[in-house]
């Protein structure tokens, strides 16, 4: 009799160990994913999920029969079941099951640890100064003019961030930052190249950290991340929630993610300072208003003001200066703008919280001269200087009567005497291209403009001869056939002809607040090693897979103590949903183009 009631109660048990935590797991599951806290992509979440449910249910089902089998055994002293009986096979499979869910509840949890040690009470401020220089701000400094940067370093450290080796642009500079992944990884070689993969918003997301982004290169569609996305520069400005960027045009007038550069002129110059002046009053807008825990957001009219008047800045650089009546105007223009925005950034950091914020000035490169009367072989083009003339152009592919030209530059060698050849898949022009090449001279002197062209039947390779390329006083001649072609040198020579200042590896790092050590220099960090720091300062797992690491030289020991240096193979694909799809238009194209970043 004994026997019949132990088996009923020993099934009845197994019953309710069952519906429990069937019931139990079921209720978790929808606890998790309807959690209105909860940020980040839904299939991760529901994943973590899963798995947490099923590790629940095995413990239960685990837990409850051990404790059947033991109470059995401690007050009926036997344990009678009969492996024949069906109704225990279906345990012991049931059991199995358990066991094999926990196993693989585990394998297939996400390698990501849960946010319970995020430090959700703190600030992480980016301050983006695009192309910003230590050449031109340590003077400033030195003069007490920056109040507000020598009060950062003052409470922390300064050093310099290096831009990608062979990549100084803002396009894959800026993606390298906001990632933690080199060139090689994100793929992104120039400044409107397509994201594959996550950025550090999109991490703080997942962990449930809000952000606010403002005018990141490479972010041309609005993403939805828990907090405010406005686009970066080159596009039409759009934003996450749709309704915000109305918003802020009702109150501050129509919203300029960048300057236009196609003219320059005192407009553009007065532009400048107008779109900087309106970032820093939406970013103080959102902050207010989404109070977010980290805030990314760049300034880019420093980056527009150094490539076209740098000149003004150091003449004595350039063989051929400006003539004193600009140089007397336009002198003081790179320190009128730093004090500037030295005050405004001094605006943004007296919104933050000083206990808890820390503070990343950084710029994605530096700047210095360039030879005013060199000219680049990117900025030649030999497509024009062709249809000067008679070969009809086609196509801005160099399609010259049906024919295409493949450029190709030797990157190893300086950017005025490099080799630079042309390749087509027709030969039968060869002899009048080269013809046209060889001809091509300076009228006032009559010295040719290439050197060294040589060819074959597919391909032509030329260099440029450096000289004194003042573009409004340089006639160019060829010949074709026996007749003269004349036009000016600037025919041929995109509008980037005016920049006179250009791109170096060394921009400058900024990190303030109370996890920074105070007056420590820094040696060289590269791009790669912000958003590892930013990982660490949040106590977030840092990835594997990322190329930089953290700045632990900068952390004071209590942070260091504090942080609990967990490694992830990589993280999930976290990038968040766009508004939109992905393109580049005609204007944004154009904007580039004004800009030299493209031909």
């Amino acid at each position: 009799m004994k026997k019949i009631e132990y088996k009923k109660s020993f099934q009845t048990y197994l019953n309710i160990a069952g519906l429990t935590g069937f019931f139990a797991s079921a209720f978790l599951i929808i606890l998790k994913i309807t959690d209105k806290n909860a940020t980040g992509p839904f299939i991760p979440r529901l994943i973590n999920a899963i798995s947490e449910s099923f590790l629940l249910l095995g413990i239960i089902i685990i837990a409850t029969t051990l404790m059947v089998i033991i109470a059995n055994a401690l007050f009926l002293k036997k344990f009678d079941i009969k492996i024949s009986s069906f109704k225990n096979w279906i345990f012991l499979s049931f059991l199995a099951v358990a066991i094999l869910v926990i196993v693989l509840s585990m394998l297939l949890k996400p390698d990501l640890p849960g946010g319970k040690s995020v430090m959700r009470d703190d600030y992480i401020y980016i301050i983006g100064v695009d192309g910003a220089s230590w050449d031109i701000i340590n003077p400033l400094l030195d003069q007490g003019k920056l109040p507000t940067l020598a009060s950062l370093i003052k409470n922390g450290c300064k050093g310099i961030l290096l831009a990608p080796e062979g990549y100084v642009q803002s396009g894959p500079s800026w993606t390298s930052i906001a990632t933690g992944l080199d060139v090689q990884q994100h793929k992104v070689t120039h400044n409107y190249g397509k994201i594959r993969t996550e950025r550090v918003w999109n991490i703080a997301d997942y962990f449930g950290i809000s952000s606010v982004v403002v005018n990141w290169i490479c972010s041309p569609r609005p993403e939805i991340i828990n907090g405010a996305f406005i686009t970066g520069p080159y596009d039409n400005p759009a934003s996450y929630p749709e309704a915000l960027l109305p918003e802020l045009e009702n109150k501050f007038g129509k919203y300029f993610s960048d300057v236009d550069s196609r003219e320059i002129s005192d407009r553009f110059l007065k532009s400048c300072f107008e779109v900087t002046r309106q970032r820093t009053d939406v970013v103080k807008y959102l902050l207010d208003k989404y109070n977010p825990h980290l805030l990314a957001f760049t300034y880019t009219s420093s980056d527009r003001l150094m490539h076209f008047f740098w000149q003004y800045y150091q003449p004595a650089a350039f063989t051929v200066p400006p003539p004193d009546s600009d140089l007397a105007k336009y002198r003081n223009v790179f320190e009128n703008y730093y004090i500037s925005l030295d005050k405004q950034i001094g605006e943004i950091v007296a919104k933050a919280n000083p206990e808890k914020t820390t503070f990343i000035v950084l710029s994605d490169h530096g700047f210095g001269p360039e030879n005013f009367e060199r000219l680049y072989f990117r900025d030649i083009r030999l497509n024009l200087l062709f249809e000067k003339t008679g070969l009809r152009k086609v196509n801005r592919d160099f399609s010259l009567e049906g024919e295409k030209l493949y450029s190709e530059i030797d990157a190893s060698q300086d950017r005025m005497t490099r080799k630079i050849t042309f390749s087509t898949e027709n030969s039968k022009n060869i002899p009048r291209f080269v013809q046209i090449l060889r001809s091509a001279k300076m009228k006032a002197d009559g010295k040719p403009l290439f050197k060294n062209i040589t060819n074959d039947d597919r391909s032509i390779s030329l260099q440029m001869y450096e000289r004194d390329y003042r573009m409004n006083s340089v006639d160019v001649t060829t010949q074709l056939e026996g007749r003269d072609f004349t036009f000016p040198l600037d025919h041929i020579i995109d509008r980037n002809k005016l920049r006179t200042g250009d791109h170096r590896r060394e921009g400058i790092l900024i990190l303030s607040g109370n996890k920074i050590k105070k007056g420590l220099m820094l040696k060289e960090y590269n791009v790669t090693d912000i958003t590892p720091t930013i990982l660490a300062l949040f106590n977030l797992p840092l990835s594997k897979y990322m190329r930089g690491e953290p700045i632990y030289e900068a952390m004071t020991k209590d942070h260091l103590a504090a942080f609990s240096k967990r490694l992830v193979k990589h993280y999930l694909k976290l990038m968040a949903k766009q508004v939109g799809e992905e393109e580049n238009t005609e204007e944004t194209e154009e904007k580039l183009r004004s800009l030299g970043y493209i031909n």
